[in-house]
């Protein structure tokens, strides 16, 4: 049994895996689940219907965590029943009887966004089950009249092929940043390190001693369902999913470690790593780093001993032409030309294979000081179902002037 959780969650296994926690008593959650589910119903029910299917509310008497999952009367693909149990901490933990076993994806924002509240959610899982395994959290700070004051978001999962870790925000004071280099990705993030930071904000909501059911009722949300469109399922029904074949089987967890390091094979041997300080720097700032499913790879070009180059440009489609995505760079020292950019090579672009010659700009020049000899960077994204280094989703050439030292992005592409 895992030391961070208690046995009745292990026998409900995977119902819990996933809830969100609430900085406030059960009290100040239940108001705020009532007003944001009337919000919900009057924006999608009209006439009779408001009247018939309106969402429903109450108080119950919750004796234990393996009572409350035992009297669920079944499971929905998206929850019908959403429970606010107290606890003796700061937190109230909402759970819900979504048969997909994930909280409800808008939930934890319509309460910070629009009742103002604290709201922490997480998925987590050590092993496949109903999702493939992995460890996310967001949390979400209120600003009055505002989306949020802030948002922290740390997600560490199994993407199929291999695993991906990402992080948005500012880390917040509790957490060991230090997992997040750890070599193996999915060791920076799982159930016991995620449950050691809830320990750290006082919220362990995978121990039973944490629910304070008996000095408080908890807060039942009952919302209609048409059986017809969500037929409800078993908790039997659910384990059986879980512990299916529809998913990679454990064995296959560490093919999915197998990360894609190398650059497009049109540019093996003539890039080199990125450097901190290079113009790479600039593409790492941009919107297409923000892009979730993806890595981002970054590489200065350096060919035989050459890191000073001319950059051609391809032509811009027009209405009487298409024309190819190819960007050139020529060594200042040489002269030879080569490819840093070819959308041919992209596995997923409309123009893999094409034998068409792309029509290039002359050499880019300087916007600053009229020079055409740069330091040169380029950035990639990687999808997280990507085999091959060429099957590449974005490109963005980000260059560095050699007379004048201005820098900027000059060359972006969607990659398709």
């Amino acid at each position: 049994m895992p030391s961070h959780k208690d046995k009745v969650f292990e026998k409900w296994w995977p119902l819990a895996h996933s809830l969100i926690l609430v900085r406030a008593s059960v009290i100040k959650t239940a108001a705020a689940l009532e007003a944001q589910f009337k919000i919900w119903d009057r924006m999608h029910l009209r006439g009779w219907m408001r009247w018939s299917r309106r969402t429903k509310f109450g108080w119950e008497q919750v004796s234990s965590v393996d009572s409350l999952f035992r009297n669920v009367d079944g499971f929905t693909s998206f929850g019908t029943a959403y429970y606010a149990l107290p606890t003796f901490g700061p937190w109230t933990v909402i759970w819900d009887n979504s048969s997909r076993c994930h909280f409800h994806d808008s939930l934890n924002h319509c309460l910070t966004q629009n009742q103002n509240l604290e709201t922490l959610s997480f998925y987590s899982t050590d092993r496949n089950s109903i999702q493939l395994a992995g460890t996310s959290f967001t949390y979400l700070w209120p600003r009055p009249g505002q989306d949020f004051a802030r948002e922290r978001n740390v997600y560490c999962c199994n993407q199929g092929k291999r695993w991906h870790f990402e992080q948005h925000g500012e880390p917040l004071a509790e957490e060991d940043s230090s997992l997040y280099s750890l070599k193996r990705k999915r060791e920076r993030m799982n159930e016991e390190s995620l449950m050691w930071l809830l320990d750290k904000l006082d919220a362990r909501p995978w121990r039973e001693d944490y629910y304070d059911f008996r000095n408080a009722k908890s807060f039942r949300v009952t919302c209609w369902s048409n059986p017809r469109l969500q037929p409800p399922v078993d908790f039997e029904q659910i384990r059986v999913r879980a512990l299916g074949s529809h998913l990679p089987e454990q064995g296959d967890e560490e093919k999915a470690e197998v990360e894609i390091k190398g650059p497009p094979s049109y540019l093996v041997n003539r890039c080199k790593p990125a450097t901190e300080n290079g113009p790479a720097r600039l593409i790492d700032k941009s919107d297409w780093c923000r892009r979730t499913g993806q890595e981002s790879k970054f590489f200065d070009i350096h060919y035989q001993g050459c890191d000073r180059f001319l950059l051609r440009l391809p032509f811009p489609p027009s209405e009487m032409s298409v024309n190819p995505a190819l960007v050139n760079a020529i060594c200042e020292s040489t002269g030879e030309e080569f490819a840093i950019f070819d959308i041919r090579k992209v596995i997923a672009s409309g123009f893999f294979g094409d034998e068409a010659v792309p029509e290039l700009q002359p050499p880019v020049n300087c916007p600053k000081c009229g020079g055409n000899v740069f330091r040169a960077s380029v950035g990639f994204g990687i999808h997280s179902e990507s085999d091959s280094a060429d099957d590449t989703t974005w490109f963005a050439l980000a260059v560095r002037c050699v007379h004048c030292s201005w820098g900027g992005v000059i060359y972006e592409h969607e990659g398709k």
